[in-house]
């Protein structure tokens, strides 16, 4: 008995994945969004750089990668907003690409516009996993993700 319950604790669903990935994201958006930047710190005689991440990027990363895992699931009602977030991605990266050197205040200008971007797809692929009732039957507790139907 004790080893089916362990064999089933390792193992992962997707809709578990989905819960973790949604968790992560939303831990992302309570901190304040900063750029990343270079830390110097002196150990003994040694200066220690230290690459602190543009929390930004971070958000804007998870929430593609989250796009990414549920894109299986798309229904008729997400496909408009994602294809028009979509283009306006890439138009705004193509635009940035072109450019030989970018200064400081356009990387900047760029990163808000894309966190945007992706704030809205944010709001989309939730407004998705509503409509499809993807996260019916789970709950999430602080021990984890726990599977009403289950426990019923």
């Amino acid at each position: 008995m004790a080893e089916t319950f362990t064999q089933k604790k390792q193992r992962i669903e997707f809709k578990d994945l989905v819960l973790q990935h949604l968790k992560k994201i939303l831990d992302l958006t309570t901190l304040e969004f900063r750029g990343g930047y270079i830390k110097e710190h002196v150990m003994g005689n040694v200066l220690i750089k230290e690459y602190i991440p543009d929390t930004r990027k971070q958000y804007i990363q998870s929430i593609e990668s989250f796009s990414d895992i549920l894109l299986p699931h798309f229904d008729k009602g997400i496909k408009k907003p994602y294809e028009y977030i979509s283009k306006k991605l890439k138009a705004l990266t193509t635009g940035m690409k072109k450019k030989k050197k970018l200064s400081d205040h356009e990387i900047r200008d760029y990163t808000l516009a894309k966190l945007e971007l992706c704030r809205e797809l944010f709001r989309e692929l939730n407004l998705l996993l509503k409509r499809i009732d993807y996260l019916k039957g789970s709950i999430y507790e602080e021990v984890g993700l726990i599977d009403i139907d289950e426990e019923e």
